[in-house]
């Protein structure tokens, strides 16, 4: 576990969205730049739980202090160390500088998309993670977006803790500024 006190603690805020987590994703996006941001710069990580409950997970180094007490530090395991994970990603590839989506329906390709990241995100993959996939939706400002979501369950093996510590503040993949590439992190019992 990394040894970080508080304004440097990485923390994670769990907020319960009484609502139910809107149908237009854009809207998490917006209040949570405008409660977040710091000096107009995104200096945290969110992910929406939409199967368990209507929650929205923000991670970051600079909450409010009026909720920082709320907040649960998040662990670095050390390398050896083996963990479930989640992980909500919008995974794409890169050919000549252009950018493509994943085949549809091609769960191999997702997981070797992940697996492609996990050394140098500072774990392994153990085993072959589960994974689904569907396409969100959000409208700005009168435009229509899209992005892929890849939901991917499993268990990894931490390879280099400082790297998987980069990786649980700075995220996995691409569109963090609509909830995607959060890594969250389970002990097994």
């Amino acid at each position: 576990m990394t040894a970080e006190t508080g304004a440097d603690l990485l923390r994670d805020l769990p907020m319960l969205m009484p609502g139910g987590i809107p149908s237009n994703v854009y809207e998490v996006h917006e209040r949570l730049y405008e409660m977040f941001c710091v000096e107009g710069k995104r200096a945290f990580l969110f992910a929406m739980e939409r199967d368990r409950a209507p929650i929205v997970l923000i991670r970051s180094r600079s909450l409010p202090d009026g909720i920082a007490a709320s907040a649960i530090p998040v662990e670095t395991p050390l390398a050896g160390e083996r963990r479930l994970f989640r992980l909500e990603a919008s995974p794409v590839v890169s050919d000549s500088g252009k950018k493509y989506r994943l085949p549809v329906g091609d769960r191999a390709a997702r997981i070797s998309w992940l697996a492609k990241r996990a050394s140098g995100c500072g774990f392994e993959l153990v085993g072959e993670p589960s994974v689904r996939w569907r396409t969100v939706r959000m409208i700005r400002k009168g435009v229509r977006i899209s992005r892929e979501s890849a939901l991917f369950e499993g268990e990894l093996e931490v390879t280099d803790a400082e790297r998987l510590g980069h990786t649980l503040e700075h995220g996995i993949g691409r569109s963090h500024a609509f909830g995607f590439g959060l890594l969250r992190l389970f002990r097994a019992n």
